[in-house]
């Protein structure tokens, strides 16, 4: 309800502010393909610059820099969009007010598909206060909200559920490896690797979920080994989901797999972790301080006596994420609120934050009990306070450092000045690996 009534307060569809920036290079797919016919993107030569589709002057076909993930996850909405838009009075061009508003709802059906699965494996280990303060803590009090509420056609609230649907299809496989959960598998797989490649990452859940010793590693590789047919079959189902993305550079660059990002690259030799989850630039831990309690759940989790075996998957699964997305050469992923790369694994962060919160609940010490409370609701406080400070430009989308943070702390409009104190990133250098 919360971030429904935050899709309100926004009123962004209404200003068509949601298919921006890269959300419009996401979602250009399907008007090029369902109403202009056209690869060249030369519909979109008269847009306004938030509307950041390049096409060249001689309106040659060329291909999008982002694969098509996004669009078939948009794709049931925007047909929605479009049966409807003329018989609301709206513009049947892919773009007026109600596609715009299709994205929202897309948005927030899939936050709340993802709430539900989530809910529906917390309850099996823990009690529905613990589960209630959890999903409260992972949602309202992190940037998950904002990107379930605010920007709503960028790919992070959707990968946070694709990410819950796949484990617990996973879950369900590992322990009967019926077809009907090796076929939804392979899809998820698909459009999550599809969506954003880096995610291919959580395969490795195949051989490390559960499993925390040399015995129960062995036992899973037996395992996989045993069902090799079926992991076939897997793969099959997800190079069918790729298979458009395959046809469409085919199409439009004669090759059958492309590189479409140009110069940009991941530098692995200089990786900018620390920055990444410190930094007063964009720093995960600073903007989203919640993310504390999950490191301290890390200890409860290894000895929590139904869950310690997801400990150390979660932990190296965690560990090569963070290393991969913050090689990236945009570390800090453009004017955006906090690290948003991140949250898509939050499924992975509410585990160990679940078991923290149980320790609070379940503790007969007063003062433990009421300082928990004192804690979450802090956080919960800073995290909304800190989320409309950011839509007032407070915070700035790529340009903060620690003097501005300290200066603008809990104060809603920016201060006086606030310009002079901005530190902009060097992108050009950024670009070639030398630093912000």
């Amino acid at each position: 309800m919360a971030t429904f009534w935050y899709q309100l307060f926004s009123k962004r569809w209404l200003k068509k502010e949601v298919i921006v920036w890269d959300v419009s290079i996401y979602y250009v797919y399907l008007p090029a393909t369902f109403i202009y016919k056209d690869y060249s993107y030369c519909f979109t030569k008269d847009f306004s610059e938030p509307y950041a589709i390049w096409h060249t002057e001689d309106c040659k076909v060329v291909p999008a820099k982002m694969s098509m993930g996004m669009a078939m996850l948009y794709l049931p909405f925007f047909f929605a969009a479009h049966i409807l838009a003329p018989y609301l009075g709206y513009a049947p061009d892919g773009y007026s007010q109600i596609y715009h508003l299709a994205i929202n709802i897309c948005a927030l059906t899939y936050f709340i598909i993802g709430l539900v699965y989530l809910r529906k494996w917390l309850k099996r280990y823990f009690s529905d206060i613990t589960v209630a303060v959890s999903l409260l803590l992972i949602t309202i009090g992190t940037n998950l909200w904002y990107y379930a509420g605010e920007y709503t056609g960028l790919s992070h609230t959707y990968n946070f559920t694709l990410f819950i649907l796949w484990i617990y299809i996973l879950e369900k496989w590992l322990e009967r490896p019926l077809w009907k959960y090796t076929v939804f598998l392979g899809l998820l797989t698909g459009i999550i690797s599809l969506t954003r490649p880096t995610n291919t990452i959580i395969v490795i859940f195949f051989i490390l979920w559960q499993v925390n010793s040399w015995k129960l590693l062995k036992s899973r590789i037996v395992f996989l080994l045993e069902q090799w047919h079926k992991i076939l079959v897997m793969i099959v189902f997800t190079l069918l989901i790729w298979l458009p993305q395959m046809i469409y550079w085919h199409y439009t660059t004669g090759e059958w797999f492309f590189y479409s990002y140009g110069k940009e690259r991941f530098f692995f030799k200089n990786p900018q972790i620390i920055k990444g989850l410190f930094s007063y630039r964009k720093g995960w831990f600073v903007y989203t301080p919640t993310m504390w309690i999950s490191v301290i759940g890390m200890y409860f989790l290894f000895t929590h006596k139904k869950l310690q075996n997801l400990g150390l998957g979660i932990v190296i699964f965690m560990s090569i994420f963070i290393y991969v997305v913050f090689s990236w050469w945009c570390w800090w992923y453009g004017g955006c609120y906090g690290s948003r790369v991140m949250v898509d694994t939050y499924f992975f962060c509410v585990i160990p934050m679940a078991c923290v919160v149980e320790q609070v609940v379940q503790s007969k010490k007063t003062v433990l009990r009421y300082s928990g409370l004192f804690i979450g609701a802090f956080l919960l406080f800073h995290s909304i306070f800190q989320t409309f400070q950011y839509n007032s430009s407070a915070i700035h989308s790529d340009s903060m450092n620690k003097t501005l943070y300290w200066k603008q702390f809990f104060k809603y409009k920016p201060i006086q000045g606030r310009d002079s104190l901005l530190t902009p990133p060097n992108y050009d250098s950024a670009l070639k690996g030398l630093g912000e």
